[in-house]
């Protein structure tokens, strides 16, 4: 296989179906009668209380199943009031995900910052019978290349304040989007090499079919905190570009929004901001794992997916923190995950 980059095959690559604009959720003051907060948590706990409400009427909603993380569920009362009680006030230090079910009503995913004391999150939900616009396209894959493609399974030595540490062949993979819409959106990129199965590459519910990754590339995690110190290095099937340790170029670890707030999806993830009308790429310096375990020679498809990805609209709402209520004017709405391959992209050999 010659040494050479190779874009993407257009019959392999694929983008999501369709835009969920339901699966972020918008967070929205309710109108009416507001939850009286709980009494104050011992120091270092939390209460998050709120409301729900009808989007379209304005009325309570009784009976929506409000869940954080992978906590229990706890239900809304009569007047649509609900509170999750004595929460760890440091446990999620870059926002929560919170989750409302109902029957009748689309499902809304939001996140929010919890910190010490009382925080209110009043929502509004969306009746099922009129669904919201979907746009017609999504950001897209429009070239990935790496370099070189011939590669080995000898392992290199580097220097670590703990000795030597070992990892496989470099190379540069380059990733570049296309946005077609007429706002920007943040993608957030991972990458593998492996193998498609010919099925159609597609997501489905939330899992990604058509392409099976192989445990060829190397992922290295330092650790320097005041309780663990270390030096870690993994042979793994996915890069994870969003992790800060392992993120491309072009891919700052917060997300702002144009009034220079953090947007709190963005968490500590490392995000690709993709202009209106135009493309953006990341580049990575990469090693194969220090140990593959796949049969060799052989030649591997690369598959690259967007499994997140967001844009801001313009949602003046409320959020407390605190006891504080603060006046926020964005809210990051999720597009549906899109993915990439190129068949044969690089050969393994052993020496």
């Amino acid at each position: 296989m010659p040494e050479e980059e190779r874009g993407i095959s257009p019959a392999v690559a694929i983008v999501g179906a369709g835009l969920g604009l339901g699966v972020l959720g918008v967070l929205a003051l309710a109108a009416l009668t507001r939850a009286a907060p709980p009494e104050e948590p011992e120091p270092g706990l939390a209460n998050l209380y709120g409301r729900v409400t009808d989007a379209q009427t304005g009325e309570p909603i009784a009976g929506v199943q409000v869940t954080l993380e992978e906590g229990t569920p706890v239900s809304t009362d009569s007047n649509g009031h609900c509170a999750i009680l004595n929460i760890a006030a440091d446990y999620f230090p870059f926002g929560a995900w919170i989750y409302f079910r109902k029957d009748g009503y689309e499902d809304k995913n939001v996140t929010t910052i919890i910190n010490e004391g009382n925080n209110e999150l009043n929502v509004q939900m969306i009746p099922t019978g009129e669904p919201p616009e979907e746009p017609e396209e999504t950001v897209e894959l429009t070239r990935i290349t790496v370099n070189p493609t011939d590669l080995t399974d000898a392992r290199h030595e580097y220097e670590t304040y703990l000795g030597l540490g070992y990892w496989g062949d470099e190379f540069t993979i380059s990733i570049t989007f296309s946005n077609p819409f007429d706002y920007d959106v943040w993608v957030r990129p991972d990458y593998a090499f492996g193998n498609l199965t010919g099925e159609p590459l597609e997501y489905v519910n939330g899992t990604l079919r058509g392409f099976v990754a192989e445990k060829l590339l190397y992922f290295r995690l330092l650790l320097d905190s005041a309780y663990v110190q270390g030096d870690y290095s993994y042979t793994v099937d996915w890069q994870q570009l969003y992790h800060p340790q392992q993120a491309g170029s072009n891919m700052p670890r917060f997300v702002y929004d144009p009034d220079g707030i953090a947007v709190l999806m963005a968490g500590g993830d490392c995000w690709l901001k993709v202009p209106a009308r135009g493309e953006a790429t990341t580049v990575k310096q990469a090693h194969l794992g220090r140990t593959i375990s796949a049969a060799l020679p052989a030649v591997f498809d690369l598959c690259v997916v967007a499994n997140k990805a967001f844009y801001l609209v313009y949602d003046p709402h409320y959020r407390t923190v605190g006891g504080v209520q603060y006046l926020i004017n964005w809210s990051p709405v999720a597009l549906d995950p899109c993915a990439s391959a190129v068949p044969d992209m690089v050969s393994i050999t052993p020496i």
